[in-house]
């Protein structure tokens, strides 16, 4: 399998709302309502937001590339952000593939990279923790089989009435 893991920058702030407005109503159209959707595809993947969360809240995105093609031509198909936060922890933000690429061992493969990501800080005990909808069955699977526990449980209010309704897991890195 030909793919590449490229840290994005400013300039790519376009290919990631691209990508997040494709691949998250893909994620989440069986989970949440339309509206609720696009509240938060406005609220997490605007240009402005996503200028934000990486010019001022620490926030490192990642594009995967990947062949997919006879030409071997390299395609975004996926992408994942790892937040700094206080001491040795770590938040994966998000981790997204496109449901034409997923159960290749790609979401794995991203994993891999975070948690590597996060070593380069050279920080000891080092934590990694995301948010999950903890009615996305699969999601959940894919971290508890990556070694991640639930640590609580949490409902989050972001605005608008809507809620997340979450697990939070976490996994030592070192």
């Amino acid at each position: 399998m030909n793919y590449k893991i490229v840290k994005a920058t400013i300039e790519d702030i376009p290919l990631i709302n691209k990508l997040g407005n494709i691949i998250f109503r893909e994620t989440y159209t069986q989970l949440l309502s339309p509206e609720q959707i696009e509240y938060m595809l406005n609220m997490m993947y605007s240009e402005e937001s996503l200028t934000k969360q990486i010019t001022q809240e620490k926030h490192t995105y990642f594009i995967l590339y990947l062949a997919v093609n006879e030409e071997d031509t390299l395609q975004p198909v996926g992408y994942f952000s790892v937040q700094e936060e206080a001491d040795s922890t770590f938040h994966l933000q998000k981790l997204y593939i496109s449901n034409e690429y997923r159960g290749f061992g790609l979401g794995k493969i991203m994993m891999e990279a975070a948690k590597e990501f996060v070593i380069t800080f050279n920080k000891p005990s080092s934590r990694l923790i995301l948010n999950v909808n903890r009615y996305n069955t699969r999601a959940v699977e894919f971290y508890k089989h990556l070694g991640f526990e639930i640590i609580y449980t949490g409902d989050f209010e972001i605005g608008e009435g809507y809620l997340m309704t979450d697990y939070i897991m976490s996994l030592n890195i070192n």
